[in-house]
């Protein structure tokens, strides 16, 4: 998720949080810092963590080292990403959705404990109704570190354009293009 946000050409919007990483050769320094975005640093550091198979195949030790060697913010990179994530999965009881058709079925909280204490409390006295949220993979990276958001009439919305543009250019006239936009 963190990687497709940064591959993304909204990186700039939609990469949010961008990272603290303090830098391991001069730790008064920020090697990542949201003030001073450097994405194709951060893309660097990136293809330098391993994968989740790689890194069950060594001691922790043995991992950290590997990574260093590649590059040494992969590690710092990778703790950031972990302990930036706030959500957590749930298995839901298993007559939870029939119409879904499993038994294997979660949920994704993101909310703090206070807040979904709230949520819970106001479910009780109102009742809920469960909706789902598709969103492209490169929103998770926010999603699951600012929880959702309404993007209407933001600098996050996606407007019909910006994802009809690339297919109309080259595909008919350009008067033709302007009519669908329109």
């Amino acid at each position: 998720m963190c990687r497709a946000a940064l591959e993304s050409p909204r990186k700039s919007i939609i990469f949010e949080p961008y990272p603290s990483v303090v830098d391991p050769s001069d730790p008064k320094t920020l090697a990542f810092n949201p003030k001073k975005k450097n994405y194709e640093r951060l893309q660097k550091a990136l293809d330098s963590v391993m994968s989740i198979r790689e890194m069950t195949q060594g001691s922790y030790l043995e991992i950290k080292k590997q990574m260093d060697k590649l590059d040494p913010l992969a590690h710092p990179l990778l703790q950031w990403i972990i302990s930036s994530n706030r959500s957590h999965i749930v298995k839901l009881p298993l007559s939870r959705l029939k119409f879904m058709h499993t038994s294997h079925q979660f949920l994704l909280l993101s909310s703090p404990p206070a807040k979904e204490a709230r949520f819970r409390t106001a479910k009780k006295l109102y009742g809920s109704t469960f909706a789902f949220h598709g969103s492209h993979i490169e929103n998770w990276h926010s999603i699951l570190r600012n929880g959702l958001v309404n993007a209407s009439y933001t600098k996050l919305q996606v407007r019909d354009c910006d994802v009809l543009l690339p297919f109309l250019v080259g595909r008919i006239e350009s008067w033709e293009a302007v009519g669908f936009l329109g």
